[in-house]
């Protein structure tokens, strides 16, 4: 799987080399596949919108809350992505399903549990966000329907790893449009149609996760069969997922308590401040996860030719995955900034809501020079294996935003600056680390 060293021309910003055609025919599927759970979460609060302030308030603070509890198991993704890609390129191919059936396996379980336990503390979960009356049962409802969409959720992570690490980007691509779309349709029909409110909204997602999650498995199913795999659970295989997945967790939850602390914060402003802040971070969120395409390439990518034991293209190939990167940001922060007034009036009739979602998007686009790097980094340090570093920094990120919101926390202007400081200290932390890096220390 290793591949040549970067000529001159692709070490500039230029399209259409053969390397950018291998990581973009990654990164490009890949981007619509990590983008579905925002497109289900715009998807609802484009349509709540519609019903009233506080039904989207209400969305907001319980995907928070759905968002720090599962996307902590985004390792289930990264990890198995890494892991398949490294075992092909060493030819191990029956090793790589077992990958992925362990980590559905696991999934399956940690989501289950994870459902069965919050279900019994949904009122004091969004009570720690500042609700209060009518935002309040909103947020209970929405999450106590959500909450069976977890398992789901996870199988599909793990599902997904194991189709990104085998190069099949296309596959989990279009089972993200189809969930979404399911999504939509179910959506269109039961709040608008029927006029069943944020009960219906949460459940239409959850069936269409379900969908995704059942879609996602028949392509495991069957590379099990094609190498001789066993379905069956394996104990030791699955206490291995966990075990290699540590440090991601750990990542992952200093990165998700982030931002669930300053949707925190933003609740305690109001239903219009937070209305408005969940309109801009759903955006900040969807540009993440488009983002995170090259974030795929680079675990993906820089996993093979590690795998190959070629060290040499594999930092070759993160520099190019960089510059793309850094391109991309600067894209994407001219193209918000033409368009943010008219993004923001497309989600709420409120004049005042859409005012605050517009001064967001003011942070939100001057954000994405620093994401796109930050993502493609990340990306590639777990490609490297270098998990431990990655969630060292994450919690040092976490941990110089707390100052700013301490400060400032008390208008969303000051929550936005924390999220930057945030995204900035990971981007110094992560650009140090893989300069020093020793890719052949232990290869």
């Amino acid at each position: 799987m290793g591949s040549p060293h970067l000529d001159p021309g692709e070490r500039r910003f230029t399209l259409g080399t053969p390397t950018d055609r291998r990581i973009m025919a990654l990164a490009l599927p890949a981007i619509a596949t990590v983008a579905a759970e925002p497109l289900y979460d715009l998807t609802d609060a484009a349509i709540l919108a519609h019903i009233g302030t506080t039904a989207l308030a209400g969305a907001v603070v319980a995907t928070s809350i759905l968002l720090l509890i599962s996307a902590v198991f985004i390792f289930l993704m990264f990890a198995t992505t890494a892991a398949v890609s490294r075992l092909l390129a060493e030819g191990r191919p029956a090793d790589a399903v077992r990958q992925g059936v362990s980590g559905s396996w696991f999934g399956l379980a940690a989501g289950t549990a994870i459902a069965a336990v919050t279900v019994w503390f949904v009122s004091p979960l969004c009570a720690l966000w500042g609700t209060t009356g009518a935002t309040a049962e909103a947020a209970e409802a929405y999450l106590r329907i959500s909450l069976l969409g977890i398992p789901a959720m996870l199988v599909t992570l793990a599902a997904t790893g194991y189709l990104r690490g085998t190069g099949t980007t296309t596959v989990p691509m279009w089972i993200a449009f189809g969930s979404v779309a399911v999504n939509l349709a179910l959506e269109v029909i039961t709040v608008f149609g029927l006029g069943w409110g944020v009960e219906a909204s949460a459940a239409s997602t959850v069936v269409a996760k379900w969908l995704a999650a059942g879609w996602s498995i028949r392509y495991l199913i069957v590379a099990a069969r094609q190498h001789r795999v066993t379905l069956w659970p394996d104990r030791t295989e699955i206490g291995g997922v966990g075990r290699r997945g540590t440090p991601l967790f750990v990542r992952t939850l200093a990165l998700r308590g982030t931002v669930s602390v300053a949707a925190g914060l933003v609740a305690h402003l109001g239903p219009a401040e937070l209305a408005g802040f969940g309109i801009a971070f759903a955006i900040w969120s969807f540009l993440a996860f488009c983002a995170d395409g090259l974030e795929v390439a680079g675990q993906v990518l820089v996993a093979g030719e590690l795998g190959a034991g070629d060290a040499a293209a594999a930092r070759a190939m993160a520099a190019r995955i960089l510059t793309l990167a850094a391109g991309l940001g600067v894209v994407l922060c001219v193209v918000l900034l033409a368009v943010r007034t008219v993004v923001a009036d497309g989600f709420s009739p409120d004049a005042q809501v859409t005012a605050l979602a517009a001064a967001g998007l003011l942070w939100v686009a001057a954000t994405q020079p620093v994401n796109a790097v930050v993502f493609a980094l990340d990306g590639i340090l777990v490609g490297a294996g270098d998990l431990w570093a990655s969630a060292v920094i994450m919690a040092g990120a976490a941990a110089a935003a707390l100052p700013v919101w301490w400060a400032f926390g008390d208008r969303s202007a000051g929550i936005w600056a924390g999220l930057l400081v945030f995204m900035a200290v990971r981007l110094v932390g992560m650009s140090v680390r893989w300069k020093f890096h020793r890719l052949d220390a232990d290869r």
